[in-house]
């Protein structure tokens, strides 16, 4: 606290606290004639209430408070004296005190903790201001946190367009990779961005999410480049971020799909304050004004700007810019002009925000490509074009956002039930139902937490692909499309693997080539070996063993080709399903009884059958 107290000018947040809790108490450790000291010659030289800043050492004192000549702070003689405290004597009730009556203003044993509110009224500090950028812009410095290395490594998320709830995994994702990468700077690319009220519990979880990862233990600057529209929910993202850069033409802060239902018909208020209550809280983590925030929801708010009133004893003044509800101008502030009147919201232009404190910057961006644009950003935090990853939509991203749109959802679902509804009413016909599992796992997967993770959606192909393999080895006979699936989708699935992500840099082109050319060359080494050793291995001394050889054609009795399951003269014949055929089972034909396979569909067991086809050991039934 001493070092904060010694400087000229204090400044504190609104949630902020200066003093002594428990905590610092048993830290600190006993209040000795230096430290009563150092409290009172700090206090002294800056015109800080000695008395009160005694307090925060010695919580068992009492704190005297009397009208002389305006508010005055005492402590009792005797309580110094009884506790050895140096304390001057014109901190000391003295009997020409007495008659100006002092009251008890703070009883022994409690803190010397005083809030935000309660020190500026003290005068223990100089001001309070409600974020931590009009701190920043009242006494000169740059707006933002984290200063940056001298090479620093950056990494650039774009999003584009409409912005929907699976933007926040792909989001997500892209900033687990950055911090993979270990860069120093994230920089958002804000392109026409746009989201709507169905993104509102998305959207703000992944700022919030931002937020703590990016100031945890290892701090990551980030910044919002917003080129020219920025509406609706996509305005959490740059509100999440340390630093704002916008275009010209920019806007800032357009919620008004947020606000009205339509044109002229807004939304109930239960939802406003609701959607409110989401950006308040993240204003609250990130050091946004409140007044900003409430401007953008609430029509009858009005918001005018002010400016801190000159200091006559002081030269060179840096004097802060703010935003206020018109109801809450105190003295020491005058106004400068409405920004936001009565039955609108608020939507500040690019200047606006910037002589707020609310974005650092304007660059010049309009009839400039994302390229150009983005390299004055590189240029503003002196960072090197060559030590940027952009992070674009992948295919797999894109893959998730058509999935979750609600006419994409829709008709996933319908062909997924009609598939299956399909295979009920004709069984064995197979599409229908493969076509409606993987309908069903990418339905399931989009709108899931694994929704964009590539490592999901490759685990997911490759169990189906074994069960329809299983199925076409176990319960199908013959080899078709179910077999064939199941390949295709274990293909998939290892290739999945194989990408990860989408590549966006030729680094990652390279490693991608080299992570399938590698695979590529695994799947057809493995498909050589296999025939090779099917082909070899009875004739290698150490292998034959493992493998039965096969019978002599002139002494073993298993010689020749082996009998059909049937007399070629049963095709034809009637008989019973002693089993239900799903689509394998055994019927009775007279005294015999084979296994058979229906021609499509089931047949329940009693039911009448007649043999169509006999290939070997596989004799084909029908309904009759």
């Amino acid at each position: 606290a001493m070092a904060a107290l010694a400087c000229r000018s204090v400044y504190m947040t609104p949630q902020a606290t200066i003093g002594f809790d428990q905590r610092a108490l048993e830290k600190s450790g006993i209040a000795d004639a230096t430290k009563v000291a150092s409290y009172m010659k700090v206090g002294e030289n800056r015109g800080r209430p000695v008395a009160l800043l005694i307090k925060m050492l010695k919580p068992e004192l009492v704190v005297y408070k009397f009208d002389r000549d305006g508010q005055q702070f005492r402590l009792s003689k005797q309580q110094c004296d009884e506790f050895n405290l140096p304390v001057s004597d014109k901190h000391l009730i003295g009997k020409d005190d007495a008659r100006f009556q002092p009251q008890e203003y703070m009883r022994g044993g409690t803190p010397g903790n005083y809030s935000a509110e309660e020190a500026e009224k003290l005068a223990i500090i100089n001001r309070v201001y409600p974020t931590k950028n009009e701190i920043a812009n009242r006494i000169g410095v740059p707006v933002g946190r984290n200063p940056l290395p001298e090479h620093p490594k950056a990494a650039v998320i774009e999003i584009a367009g409409d912005i929907g709830n699976g933007t926040y995994e792909m989001v997500q994702d892209k900033v687990r990779r950055a911090i993979k990468e270990e860069v120093n700077v994230i920089i958002f690319h804000l392109i026409n961005t746009n989201g709507g009220p169905e993104t509102v519990a998305s959207v703000s979880q992944m700022a919030n999410d931002l937020l703590d990862k990016t100031r945890g233990e290892r701090r990551i600057k980030t910044v919002a480049f917003i080129p020219e529209n920025c509406t609706g929910t996509a305005n959490f993202i740059p509100l999440a971020c340390d630093e704002i850069v916008l275009g010209p033409e920019a806007r800032l802060g357009d919620m008004t799909n947020l606000v009205y239902e339509n044109a002229n018909k807004p939304f109930d208020n239960t939802l406003i304050n609701e959607r409110q209550a989401s950006l308040l809280n993240l204003a609250q983590k990130s050091g946004v004004s409140e007044a900003i925030v409430k401007g953008m929801f609430q029509r009858d708010l009005e918001l005018i700007q002010v400016q801190e009133e000159a200091d006559p004893n002081k030269r060179e003044q840096n004097l802060a810019v703010q935003l206020k509800d018109k109801n809450d101008l105190r003295p020491g502030w005058k106004e400068l002009g409405v920004v936001k009147k009565k039955g609108q919201l608020l939507l500040l232009t690019a200047n606006q925000a910037v002589e707020l404190g609310l974005a650092r910057t304007t660059l010049q961006a309009k009839d400039m490509g994302a390229v150009q644009a983005i390299q004055g950003v590189y240029t503003l935090y002196g960072i090197s074009p060559n030590d940027v990853i952009v992070m674009r939509a992948s295919w797999l991203d894109n893959l998730v956002l058509f999935l979750q749109h609600p006419a994409t959802t829709t008709m996933l679902a319908i062909i997924a039930f009609l598939g299956l509804i399909l295979e009920i009413k004709a069984p064995g016909m197979t599409v229908p139902i493969i076509v409606s599992a993987v309908c069903f796992l990418l339905l399931f997967w989009a709108h899931s937490w694994l929704s964009g993770q590539v490592n999901a959606l490759a685990i997911l192909l490759f169990l189906l692909g074994i069960v329809l393999l299983g199925v076409e080895i176990f319960v199908l006979p013959g080899f078709g499309v179910t077999g064939l699936s199941g390949i295709v989708l274990m293909l998939l699935g290892l290739s999945l693997v194989v990408v990860k992500q989408w590549p966006q840099t030729p680094d990652e082109y390279m490693v991608m080539g080299r992570n399938f050319g590698i695979f590529s060359g695994g799947l057809i080494f493995s498909i050589l070996g296999a025939f090779a050793i099917a082909r070899f291995l009875p004739h290698m001394p150490m292998f034959h063993w493992l493998i039965l050889p096969a019978p002599d054609e002139a002494t073993s009795d298993a010689a020749g080709t082996l009998p059909p399951a049937s007399s070629p003269s049963m095709l034809g014949a009637v008989g019973t399903a002693v089993t239900e055929l799903r689509p394998a089972g055994r019927a009775c034909f007279g005294d015999d009884y084979i296994d058979v396979t229906t021609e499509s569909g089931f047949v329940d067991a009693g039911k009448r059958v007649q043999i169509i086809e006999i290939d070997g050991l596989r004799v084909v039934v029908k309904p009759v």
